[in-house]
């Protein structure tokens, strides 16, 4: 019964080596196969790029050829421009050279003209400082002459002032003593107080255009010296303008010649801050004073020298 179990014993080793060896021949097979596979798809993947490759040539190829082609065009077209160029060229030459010979002829007949308009202009600066010299002159005639209107204006309102003066001063008395006249200190319608002439006004006007009227009548408002000056206008019973403001300087009264007014005789209920002076006749002299607002009309008293 040993014996006979013993052959099956190694039979059955025997088979199961060779399914062993079988076995890992499979597994062998199968790696093999694999490396084989991924081989294939490296060289399908490698035949792709390669394909891809080709095609790219191709068309660089066709690309050059089509570049050569292009180029040629170019190249041709450059040397017919190359032709049309030296052609200009030649031309451009040909009309420097006329040009030249034209602009020589210009230059020499500029030249001819300069010269010729150099005479003219001398000829011209020579009559302008003639025409100069007379025109200063007639200038300076002008201005004499203008001096000696302005001495002869002047002699003639002095004679037509002392006509008029005359006329104030030295009225003629009646047409029967043939122009005989009789003067007098003061105009007609002034007044003679002392050493000076004054002149009460009728109707009224601001300070500024009473003392614009006394001008023009070589006189100006009156300046009070004393206080019988004073009596001699409290005569007329109203407010009369005369020669002191604080027009310049505010509370700094003046007198018309410029000199401070230094009396204190100012009504004391009426000093209100304005700029002209005038006197009210119905008060007291010695309170007669007053400040008033220099647009307001009032009569005046001018005053000027015997």
């Amino acid at each position: 019964m040993t014996d006979k179990k013993e052959p099956e014993q190694k039979q059955n080793k025997l088979r199961n080596k060779t399914m062993v060896e079988l076995l890992s021949q499979d597994v062998a097979a199968t790696r093999e196969r694999t490396k084989l596979m991924e081989k294939i798809d490296n060289l399908t993947s490698t035949n792709v790029y390669l394909t891809e490759e080709y095609s790219k040539v191709v068309q660089v190829r066709i690309d050059q050829e089509e570049t050569m082609v292009n180029m040629s065009r170019i190249i041709a077209d450059l040397s017919t421009f190359n032709s049309e160029l030296q052609e200009g060229k030649q031309k451009l030459e040909e009309a420097s050279i006329v040009l030249h010979d034209v602009n020589q002829k210009l230059q020499n007949k500029l030249m001819k003209e300069r010269e010729k308009h150099q005479g003219i202009l001398g000829e011209l600066r020579s009559q302008n400082q003639n025409v100069t010299s007379a025109l200063e002159k007639q200038r300076t005639d002008l201005n004499q002459c203008k001096e000696e209107l302005k001495k002869m204006s002047a002699k003639l309102q002095c004679a037509v002032e002392a006509y008029h003066s005359l006329d104030r001063y030295c009225p003629v008395v009646n047409q029967n003593t043939q122009g005989k006249r009789m003067c007098k200190k003061c105009a007609e319608g002034w007044t003679l107080f002392q050493s000076k002439c004054y002149y009460f006004s009728s109707r009224t006007l601001s300070w500024s255009s009473s003392r614009a009227w006394c001008q023009t009548h070589r006189a100006d408002l009156v300046i009070i010296n004393s206080e019988e000056e004073q009596v001699q206008m409290d005569q007329t019973n109203t407010r009369l303008w005369i020669g002191m403001s604080d027009i310049e300087q505010e509370g700094d009264w003046r007198w018309v010649d410029g000199r401070q007014v230094t009396s204190n005789d100012w009504t004391s209920e009426d000093i209100e801050g304005e700029d002209c002076g005038h006197v009210d006749t119905s008060e007291e002299v010695l309170q007669a004073w007053m400040d008033g607002s220099c647009k307001i009309s009032y009569r005046w008293i001018c005053e000027m020298n015997v």
